[in-house]
């Protein structure tokens, strides 16, 4: 197992991601990099699971195929509609401060069809049809 290199207080989330796959969970990322002294230079704390969790996620969200095969090698299956619906929903809790990355994410791996799911996101004026011009 390597350190996992951090930059302005950020974990390298490919890094994590692979030690996420070694050990089977957030919190055992956690331990694995408090139990090796590494702590966020920005608040001098441990890194939290959820921390981790968004490590993770940013990455999986960024590759797609290697994280749905992850999930089907750990037993997870779901049909296509089902996982996209939960990589939309991952998407905006990891993107929920930025409405403008979402939906560029969104219309990027064309997601844009889910709309029913972020539609909070978007001004009450635009019609659905005008989805597209928001990215």
């Amino acid at each position: 197992m390597a350190f996992v290199t951090v930059g302005n207080g950020m974990l390298n989330d490919q890094e994590v991601y692979n030690l996420y796959v070694e050990l089977g969970s957030f919190r055992k990322v956690a331990i694995f990099l408090r139990s090796n002294g590494q702590i966020n230079p920005s608040t001098g704390k441990r890194f939290t699971d959820m921390g981790i969790w968004h490590a993770v996620y940013r990455y999986g969200l960024a590759h797609m195929d290697e994280l749905r095969e992850e999930f089907r090698k750990q037993g997870s299956n779901p049909d296509t509609r089902l996982w996209e619906e939960r990589m939309v929903m991952t998407a905006l809790i990891v993107y929920k401060t930025s409405k403008t990355r979402f939906l560029s994410w969104a219309s990027e791996n064309g997601f844009m069809q889910y709309n029913h799911l972020f539609s909070h996101l978007l001004p009450d004026e635009l019609p659905l049809r005008s989805l597209e011009e928001l990215v």
